[in-house]
């Protein structure tokens, strides 16, 4: 493709000490531009997946907050109903029907 084309025009044939040209079965690209572009590309894969699983896990955390933030809640409802059933339990059983009295 135009690739090729591109790398062939600017690496010149290799000529054997016999005289033959030396037969190209593919064209290459030139080591210092393939070692930056395989960094870059590593660069790349690896901020992609730190973002990923950084995301996972930022999501699991607030997902335990909500968990915990609803249990407290369930508790919360909880105790305030004992604690309703227990006042009016105690308002119940003291007979005087839940009126103050004064002793003078």
């Amino acid at each position: 493709g135009i690739l090729r084309q591109f790398f062939e025009q600017q690496q010149p044939d290799v000529v054997k000490p016999n005289g033959r040209p030396m037969v190209r079965t593919k064209a290459s690209i030139p080591r210092g531009p393939a070692i930056v572009l395989g960094v870059t590309a590593s660069v790349a894969a690896g901020a992609i997946v730190y973002s990923h699983y950084a995301q996972v896990r930022d999501k699991a955390v607030m997902r335990a907050g909500v968990e915990r933030d609803k249990e407290r809640v369930r508790l919360r409802r909880k105790m305030k109903k004992q604690a309703e059933s227990m006042q009016a339990g105690t308002a119940a059983g003291s007979g005087d029907g839940g009126e103050a009295t004064t002793s003078r």
